[in-house]
C-alpha cells in the first residue's frame, strides 16, 4: 500500500509529459532558417534584399567574416601569417580586394583561409540565429556563398541556390566590381561549377533576366514555400 502514492505521482508526471509532447508536436511557431547560396555574381544579394523587404532578417556570412578580421584581432594576424603582409592597407586593415586576388590565384591559400574562417563564421552565424530566435523571429535567411563547400547543410531547413550563366555573372562582376573579365572568370571558377551549388539545393532560381523578373520569381517561391504564409502578418 505504501507504493500507491508513488504510483499516482508517476502517473500524473507521465500524463503531464504526454500533454507537453503533444503541445510541442502541434506548435507551429518553430524557427524556419533558409539558406541562400550561389556563385559570385549569381544574385544572392538581390535575393536577400527581396526577402529583407518582406521583413525577413538576413544574416550575411561574408559580413561575419569581415568582422572577424578587424584590425588587431587574432584572426587578422593569422590571415597575415597565411597570406603575407601585402594584404594590409596603409591603415593596418586587411585590403579585401588584395586578399581576394591572392586566394583566387593561389588555391592552396584559399584552402587555408577557408579552414581558418569557416568554423569561426559559423559560430557567429549560430550566435545571431539564437539572438533572433529569442527575440521571437519566425523566419531567418542566411546568405552563404560556399554553403555546400563548407558542409553547412545541417544548419538550414531549406536551401535556395541562385544560378546564372557564367557570361552573365562575368558581365555583372566587371560592371559592379570594376575588375577585368579574366579575373572575374577565375573568381567564379575558384568557387566550383554550377552543380556544386544546385544539385543539393531544395530550390534553384535562375537569374538571367531583369531585376523585376527576378523579384517576381523570388516573391512567388517565397509565397509558396514560406511555412508562415498567411500567418503572423
Amino acid at each position: 500500500m505504501a507504493t500507491f502514492p508513488y504510483l499516482i505521482c508517476f502517473a500524473v508526471v507521465q500524463s503531464a509529459i504526454g500533454y507537453y509532447l503533444k503541445y510541442l508536436a502541434g506548435n507551429e511557431d518553430y524557427l524556419f532558417i533558409l539558406g541562400l547560396t550561389g556563385s559570385i555574381g549569381s544574385g544572392k544579394t538581390e535575393a536577400a534584399n527581396i526577402l529583407a523587404e518582406k521583413g525577413v532578417p538576413i544574416i550575411d556570412a561574408d559580413q561575419k567574416g569581415h568582422e572577424l578580421y578587424a584590425p588587431g584581432t587574432d584572426v587578422q594576424m593569422s590571415l597575415v601569417k597565411i597570406v603575407g603582409e601585402s594584404i594590409l592597407s596603409e591603415h593596418g586593415k586587411i585590403n579585401r580586394s588584395v586578399l581576394g586576388k591572392f586566394i583566387i590565384e593561389k588555391p592552396h591559400l584559399l584552402e587555408q583561409v577557408n579552414k581558418l574562417l569557416h568554423p569561426l563564421i559559423r559560430n557567429r552565424i549560430e550566435e545571431e540565429i539564437n539572438i533572433l530566435k529569442n527575440s521571437g523571429e519566425l523566419t531567418i535567411a542566411v546568405q552563404v556563398p560556399l554553403l555546400f563547400q563548407a558542409k553547412w547543410e545541417d544548419l538550414f531547413d531549406e536551401i535556395w541556390a541562385i544560378e546564372t550563366a557564367e557570361n552573365i555573372a562575368i558581365a555583372r562582376l566587371v560592371s559592379s566590381r570594376g575588375i577585368d573579365s579574366k579575373f572575374a572568370q577565375n573568381w567564379i571558377s575558384s568557387q566550383g561549377d554550377s552543380k556544386t551549388f544546385t544539385e543539393k539545393a531544395d530550390v534553384v532560381i535562375r537569374n538571367e533576366g531583369t531585376l523585376s523578373e527576378f523579384k517576381l520569381k523570388v516573391d512567388k517561391i517565397w509565397t509558396e514555400r514560406n511555412p508562415y504564409r498567411g500567418k503572423h502578418d
